[in-house]
C-alpha cells in the first residue's frame, strides 16, 4: 500500500477541468465527438462510446468501423449520455445511459439499455440506493455469480446488482482496506475487480470474496505517482497493469504489486489539444494498449512502451 500527501488548490482547479472536459463542445467535423469508453467485443473488435453523439461505434479486429447506431432521445433505440458500456456474448451491448425523466421533467434518470447487432432489445430503469440524488455512476462490470458490479460515484459505493438487475449489495468498503471513494472506473479481469477513485487519485484491485489486494493512491506527478487517474487494466500473464494517469497526460505500467515500472505522454493531437485519456485497454495477448484521446476525438493504439502503431479514425 502506498500513501501520500496532496496538492490542495491545484489538485482540485485540475480535476474541476476535467470533470467539465466532456462538457465542452467541438464544433469540427470528425467521426467521432468526446469518445469516453472502450470496450472489447467477442469478435476480437472494439466498441467506442461517442459521448456527444450519443451513438455507439463498433469496430472491427483491423480498426475498420463496422457499425454505428444510437441517437439523441429518449425513446427506444436512442440514448442521451453514455456513462457506461459492457460487452456481452451473443453480440450484446448493455449501455449505462443517463437521460431526462422526459422533456418537461428535468430530473436525471439512469437506465440499462441492452442492444443487440444495434438494436435495442431491453430498456430497464436502475434501481439506486437514494434515487432522488444527484449521482454519477461507473460501469458496469460482470460480478462473479452472474450479476454486475456497478460504482457509485457520490457517496462512494460499490454497488452489486443481480442479473435482472436488482440491486442487492451496497459495499462502501472492501473487506480490508479504507472506504472506497466516488468511483469513476471499473473494470473486471479473471476473478479482480479493478477499481478507479479519479477524484482520490486512487487504483484499487479487489479479490473476487472483496478483499483489497492492491492500493494505488500516491498523489503527484512523479513517477508511480498520479493526478487523477481514468481508467486501468492489465495483463496478468505478464505480471503488469497499465493506468490512464489523465492529469499528468500520461500512461503508467506497475508490476502487479504496485511498483512503477516505466511510462509514456502519448503525442497530443495539435497544440491546442492535450491528450486526454478517457479510457485505455490491454489487447487480450498484452501487445497492444488502446488509448482513447477524448480530446484529441481519436483512439491510439501502441505498444506497452508506447510505440504508436496506430491512430483511429
Amino acid at each position: 500500500m502506498v500513501t501520500a500527501g496532496r496538492h490542495g488548490p491545484r489538485a482540485r482547479l485540475l480535476g474541476v477541468l476535467l470533470a467539465f472536459g466532456l462538457a465542452s463542445c467541438d464544433a469540427s467535423p470528425v467521426a467521432w465527438q468526446r469518445p469516453n469508453l472502450l470496450q472489447p467485443t467477442p469478435a476480437g473488435g472494439l466498441a467506442i462510446a461517442d459521448f456527444h453523439n450519443h451513438q455507439i461505434v463498433v469496430l472491427g479486429p483491423t480498426g475498420a468501423p463496422q457499425q454505428r447506431f444510437g441517437e439523441l432521445g429518449l425513446g427506444p433505440g436512442q440514448l442521451w449520455r453514455i456513462w457506461g458500456l459492457l460487452a456481452g456474448p451473443d453480440d450484446r451491448l448493455i449501455v449505462l445511459n443517463r437521460r431526462l425523466r422526459s422533456l418537461a421533467d428535468k430530473r436525471p434518470l439512469w437506465e440499462i439499455k441492452e442492444f443487440v447487432r444495434g438494436v435495442e432489445v431491453r430498456a430497464i430503469r436502475l434501481p439506486l440506493p437514494a434515487p432522488e440524488r444527484p449521482t454519477l455512476l461507473a460501469g458496469p462490470a460482470p460480478a462473479p455469480d452472474g450479476g454486475f458490479f456497478v460504482g457509485e460515484g457520490t457517496a462512494g459505493l460499490l454497488l452489486r446488482y443481480t442479473a435482472d438487475w436488482q440491486l442487492v449489495e451496497q459495499r462502501p468498503a472492501p473487506r480490508d482496506g479504507p472506504p472506497f471513494g466516488p468511483i469513476s472506473a471499473l473494470r473486471r479481469r479473471g476473478d479482480d475487480l479493478w477499481l478507479v477513485e479519479q477524484y482520490r487519485h486512487r487504483v484499487r484491485r479487489l479479490a473476487g470474496d472483496g478483499r483489497q489486494l492492491l492500493l494505488l493512491e500516491d498523489e503527484g506527478s512523479g513517477p508511480g505517482e498520479l493526478l487523477f487517474p481514468a481508467a486501468v487494466d492489465c495483463c496478468p500473464a505478464q505480471g503488469w497493469l497499465a493506468v490512464a494517469d489523465t492529469g499528468n497526460l500520461r500512461v503508467q505500467r506497475f508490476d502487479l504489486q504496485g511498483r512503477p515500472l516505466d511510462g509514456f505522454s502519448p503525442a497530443p493531437a495539435s497544440p491546442d489539444r492535450p491528450v486526454q485519456l478517457r479510457d485505455l485497454l490491454v489487447s487480450p495477448d498484452c501487445s497492444r494498449l488502446y488509448l482513447l484521446d477524448s480530446t484529441g476525438n481519436r483512439l491510439l493504439v501502441t505498444t506497452p512502451q508506447g510505440e504508436l502503431l496506430q491512430v483511429l479514425p
